[in-house]
């Protein structure tokens, strides 16, 4: 069985802390984002948070600002 099918989705709790970015690393995702945007990387890794939060994605979410802010002091 799959991780996919073994989440409850009918479960809001389940789908609240479902993930497929567990086990990534917020610093190797900031530094392929910085690759892959260049000056636009912050702009959209906020997008990809923001997303997160409207879809209920608590986990992603604060993945995503882990990484906006690791984005951020890279930048200052």
């Amino acid at each position: 069985m799959s991780i996919i099918e073994s989440v409850d989705c009918s479960s809001p709790d389940e789908i609240e802390n479902f993930s497929l970015l567990l086990g990534l690393d917020p610093r190797s995702v900031s530094a392929v984002a910085r690759n892959l945007y260049g000056s636009q990387a912050r702009q959209a890794v906020a997008l990809c948070g923001l997303q997160a939060k409207m879809d209920g994605r608590v986990y992603d979410g604060h993945f995503w600002f882990q990484v906006f802010n690791l984005l951020s002091s890279d930048e200052s």
